[in-house]
């Protein structure tokens, strides 16, 4: 990835076959998970929510303060303790 920041993580089922996958950036404090997706064939397995769950463990190893599920108010972020924050838009003229 050339941006700085950007992270791209995979999650493999036991036969290393892809069955999840999740983009984000990263600062120094914080990972905002920008988009994620699973393979529909296997969503009995619920990789979705094993992927978010893997990447929340990892963001609290390695420090960060906060991990941000971004806008939306999907059911999966407030099962896994997503709390709203007000979101603003700013309008100027130059």
């Amino acid at each position: 990835m050339d941006e700085a920041g950007a992270v791209i993580d995979v999650l493999c089922d036991g036969d290393g076959a892809p069955v999840g996958a999740a983009f984000g950036f990263e600062d120094a404090d914080t990972y905002y998970l920008y988009n994620s997706a699973f393979h529909q064939e296997r969503s009995e397995l619920s990789p979705g929510i094993v992927l978010v769950t893997a990447l929340i463990d990892a963001a609290i190893a390695g420090g960060k303060r906060r991990f941000d599920f971004l806008k939306g108010g999907e059911d999966y972020k407030a099962r896994l303790g997503a709390v709203p924050r007000p979101l603003f838009a700013l309008e100027g003229a130059l």
